[in-house]
């Protein structure tokens, strides 16, 4: 069983919140072959092979992703369950226990997995943890929590014109987090490589056609100009208060952060999310990027 959680969707209205749970099903059944998907209060149930698991977390919308067991709600089940997930763990661990009747199930569950297999307890800095969440008719238990995009799932907002001068992927991510669906701008002369940059991006632009398109013009202000005046909703990459205080229309999400920070903005994104994906995707990708990393 893989779970995949939204977090910033729970907060909508009953009606929004469902439309939203749609599309974000929509979304995984266009990246995995699932046999059913179904919401349980915020979880998304996703049957589909674990090795499915890892390409649920580039979905905007979703925060985290985990492969669980999903088994009855009654004391011996837990027990055996976890049990068998700390066979062969060495030195401390921890249960992490949510829902109605954690204590005796932390208290109960914990002392028999700590005397079978002569653990400590450490609930501070554990070697290994076991996560169990009861819910009123079962419980999941898992030992490994994978960071997603979070977010609202792409196409519950605008789509938008999507400016790229610097060939950076985390902020068109963090629009597509909004979910905003790009249309993605570049000028003529970049410095960047255009293949390698939307095919990165495209691994996020799940559900929507990512578009593109290559203006002529090279002067940055002329640039967001024409790209107000045809699309109306825009936003770029660039860190330069002043234009943003002359196209107040136009989205700067950078703006604020210093270059360092940007920069390790950037290679934090990259290694989160492209490291697992292999090296070769991840090195050219570096290899490409200008401005980052020196």
């Amino acid at each position: 069983m893989i779970l995949a959680k939204y977090s910033e969707i729970i907060l909508k209205s009953s009606y929004v919140r469902k439309h939203m749970s749609h599309m974000l099903q929509n979304a995984i059944r266009a990246t995995v072959s699932a046999k059913s998907i179904i919401d349980v209060s915020g979880i998304l149930e996703v049957d589909a092979p674990h090795s499915a698991a890892d390409r649920l977390r580039y979905i905007p919308g979703i925060s985290k992703v985990i492969v669980a067991s999903k088994i009855p709600r009654d004391i011996e089940s837990i027990a055996a369950e976890c049990l068998t997930r700390a066979k062969g763990f060495k030195g401390s661990f921890a249960l992490r226990v949510k829902g109605s009747g954690t204590t005796r199930v932390a208290v109960e569950v914990g002392e028999l997995v700590r005397t079978r297999y002569g653990l400590k307890v450490d609930l501070e800095q554990p070697d290994h943890e076991i996560f169990i969440d009861l819910r009123e008719n079962c419980a999941y238990i898992y030992d490994t929590i994978v960071e997603g995009i979070g977010g609202l799932p792409i196409g519950s907002q605008e789509t938008i014109a999507f400016i790229s001068f610097t060939g950076m992927l985390h902020p068109a991510v963090m629009m597509m987090a909004r979910g905003l669906a790009l249309k993605v701008i570049m000028p003529k002369k970049h410095g960047y490589d255009e293949k390698k940059f939307l095919e990165a991006l495209g691994i996020f632009h799940i559900g929507k056609k990512l578009e593109q398109e290559t203006i002529e013009e090279n002067d940055n202000e002329e640039l967001l100009s024409l790209a107000v005046a045809k699309y109306k909703i825009a936003a770029c990459d660039l860190n330069e208060p002043g234009l943003l205080q002359k196209h107040s229309s136009i989205l700067f999400p950078m703006v604020g952060f210093t270059s360092e920070e940007l920069n390790e903005n950037e290679r934090e994104f990259l290694t989160k999310f492209f490291s697992s994906q292999g090296f070769c995707i991840f090195l050219l990708y570096l290899c490409f990027l200008p401005g980052v990393f020196l």
